[in-house]
């Protein structure tokens, strides 16, 4: 039992002095926010606030943390103020700092302020130098726009030991739909991106592409987002199948840690290019983010041993259905049977398991737009032809995405030395893919289109110089294959 220095009598009197803190309302000049204006995390202060996020009736966590302190601490009083429009305060839990202090309390004097205070009358003060937590304020969130940072929670009115230390706020914001990731697959060492909707399992591959020098021994780290996926695991690639050692951990949401070593010939060669590991994600955002439009990154934070100082590039995870039905991060025959099965109610699927499970809807997605609402043997086909590298489809509607946006005006050419020799000319199909078009293609042969659903043996092309929307057959695009020109006079689709 741990021995009191003070008297009852003196421990009476602090706690009527405790008890008075609570009860008055101080009246002094305060750090305010201003409504509306986004906030900036900063965590300069000796006494910080934690940032947040969460949706619309979630409960989230402010914790008000300790770094550092500048002196002991065995008495303290603060205030946090916030805007009551987004949250509403529901309580409190002791944090490290003060579990054993013989009294410690926060209360609500009035809307948008938090008052905390405590004291410690034996051996368990706060000593100078610690950091540690010293609260957590849970809150339920009441409104808000997603993608905003709308509250500033400010600390005021510090009394007692913690009297002239330095303070930095914390942000809350709304979880919005993603932050506006696009894919980047330049890196000697890349992550593959992947797609899918609330309950689908998916699979973003880490690949080394052309390794710049031999790798025996390597590890990295990763970042994803926390509050969009949840690590199941993982699969070996084909670089470390057979490494002596291989492993990836988890050890905190968020984070991922992956490292090998392999002392014998196994190794991974200079110029190789090949998957080194699939990590494997459930998805867990809300139904509203199930679109296209909505990725998060997931990038490298860390290189060590032989892969230190490559060059890497992101991964992005966007909602909406993929095209990988059972998530293992590769489009196969195995995931259009899952979808055809699924079109005529035969669940669960041979292969892919409960149909609760699937997200089959893609016929319409193509990356740029939405999906049409039904599982269809439609959605089968798009993967078939994806597994079949039979390109635009509603899985990959680019087969060259450097031609993505390209007009009548801007004229590019592409692909010198294929089937189209020097005449190939950048299109854009309606759904917004890039395509290698012959540019002496005539106009007059072209059949009129709305969307590439309209043109079954090719599709359908806007901005280009025939002026209207037009059906391209798949022989008038650039390839290592043979061309087959169209007869016809007139306007041409690259104009020259």
């Amino acid at each position: 039992m741990k021995e009191k220095i003070f008297s009852k009598n003196v421990l009476l009197m602090v706690g009527c002095i405790a008890i008075s803190f609570f009860m008055q309302i101080v009246m002094c000049p305060i750090v305010s926010w201003v409504y509306g204006q986004e906030c900036v995390e900063n965590d300069a202060g000796t006494l910080d606030i934690m940032g947040a996020s969460g949706e619309v009736g979630d409960t989230v966590t402010h914790v008000v943390r300790i770094q550092n302190a500048p002196n002991m601490v065995d008495s303290l009083g603060c205030e946090v103020k916030y805007d009551p429009t987004y949250l509403r305060y529901i309580g409190c839990t002791r944090g490290g700092c003060v579990t054993n202090f013989d009294f410690f309390s926060c209360t609500e004097p009035s809307t948008g302020i938090i008052r905390i205070g405590g004291f410690e009358a034996g051996n368990d003060v706060i000593p100078q130098g610690a950091s540690c937590t010293l609260v957590e304020l849970q809150f339920e969130v009441i409104t808000g726009e997603p993608g905003t940072c709308p509250v500033t929670l400010t600390l005021q009115n510090l009394v007692d030991d913690f009297t002239g230390w330095s303070t930095s706020h914390g942000c809350f914001c709304i979880r919005g739909c993603g932050d506006g990731c696009e894919e980047d697959d330049s890196g000697s060492l890349d992550i593959k991106g992947a797609r899918g909707c609330t309950g689908s399992m998916i699979t973003h591959w880490v690949r080394i592409q052309n390794a710049p020098n031999e790798v025996k021994t390597f590890g990295f780290e990763i970042g994803y987002p926390k509050d969009a996926l949840t690590y199941k695991g993982y699969i070996r690639g084909g670089c470390v199948v057979d490494f002596d050692q291989f492993d990836c951990r988890n050890p905190e949401p968020g984070r991922l840690i992956c490292g090998g070593y392999e002392i014998m010939q196994d190794y991974i060669h200079p110029g190789e290019t090949c998957d080194v590991v699939g990590l494997q994600f459930e998805v867990n955002i809300n139904s509203e983010c199930c679109t296209p439009d909505s990725c998060w990154t997931l990038d490298f934070t860390a290189l060590y041993d032989q892969v230190e100082g490559w060059g890497t590039s992101h991964g992005c995870f966007c909602g909406g259905c993929s095209c990988d039905i059972n998530g293992d991060g590769r489009i196969t025959p195995m995931d259009a049977h899952c979808t055809l099965e699924m079109s005529v109610d035969i669940c669960p699927t041979e292969f892919c398991g409960p149909c609760e499970n699937l997200c089959c809807d893609v016929s319409g997605l193509g990356g740029k737009t939405l999906p049409d609402g039904d599982c269809t043997p439609a959605d089968a086909l798009c993967r078939f032809m994806e597994f079949l590298e039979i390109r635009p489809n509603c899985c990959n509607l680019s087969p060259n995405p450097e031609c993505e946006g390209a007009t009548c005006s801007t004229f590019i050419p592409c692909m010198e030395g294929s089937s189209c020799g020097n005449d190939g000319v950048c299109g854009t199909t309606a759904e917004g893919g890039g395509v290698c078009v012959y540019g002496p293609t005539p106009c007059d042969g072209l059949s009129d289109c709305t969307m590439s659903n309209d043109c079954p043996d090719g599709a359908c092309f806007a901005d280009s110089c025939c002026v209207r929307n037009v059906c391209v057959p798949r022989s008038a695009w650039c390839s290592e294959g043979e061309l087959v020109p169209l007869a016809g006079d007139g306007p041409t689709f690259s104009g020259h």
